[in-house]
C-alpha cells in the first residue's frame, strides 16, 4: 500500500511540474546570462539609429519583459546605456528613472527560443541623453539585459 501511494504522489508531482511547463510555454523567465546583445548605430540627421539585437545564447526557451527593450514605440525608463564623448565624459543620463517591480506572469513577454534573435531599434537618443551635434561618441548597453559590445557613432 505504501508503494502505491509512493508512486501515486510522484505520478502527481510529474503531472504538477508538466502542467505548469506546458502553461508557460515550456520557457523560463530569463536570467542576463542568457543574453548577448549586439549594437550598433550611426547618425542620422540630428538623431541617432541605434539598433539592438538580443540573442537567446542559452539551451532553454526565455521570456523577457518586453519594457526591458529600449524602442521608439515605448519609453524606457532607466540609464541602460553608457554613452562617452572623444573627451572621456559620460554624457548623463536624463530620462526618467524607474525601479520597476512586476510580477512575470502578468506582464507583456517576448519568448525567445535558444539561438534565436530579436532586434530593436531606437532613434531618440537625445530624448534621454544630452548629445551636441558635430560629436562623436561611444554607447554601450550596460543594462538589466546584460552587457553589449561598444560602437562608436557621430551626432550630426
Amino acid at each position: 500500500m505504501r508503494r502505491i501511494n509512493s508512486i501515486f504522489i510522484v505520478l502527481l508531482i510529474a503531472i504538477f511540474f508538466l502542467t505548469a511547463a506546458k502553461m508557460n510555454n515550456g520557457s523560463r523567465i530569463y536570467s542576463r546570462a542568457d543574453c548577448k546583445i549586439q549594437l550598433s548605430a550611426k547618425g542620422l540627421n540630428k538623431n541617432v539609429e541605434l539598433k539592438m539585437t538580443i540573442t537567446n545564447i542559452s539551451n532553454d526557451v526565455i521570456k523577457i519583459p518586453v519594457f526591458l527593450f529600449p524602442n521608439d514605440e515605448e519609453e524606457f525608463f532607466g540609464d541602460w546605456f553608457e554613452i562617452i564623448d572623444k573627451n572621456d565624459e559620460v554624457i548623463e543620463y536624463e530620462g526618467k528613472q524607474a525601479d520597476i517591480d512586476y510580477e512575470p506572469e502578468k506582464v507583456k513577454c517576448l519568448i525567445l527560443k535558444p539561438g534565436k534573435s530579436h532586434t530593436v531599434c531606437l532613434t531618440y537618443l537625445k530624448k534621454y541623453y544630452k548629445l551636441q551635434d558635430g560629436k562623436v561618441y561611444t554607447i554601450q548597453y550596460l543594462g538589466p539585459l546584460g552587457e553589449s559590445n561598444i560602437v562608436e557613432f557621430n551626432y550630426l
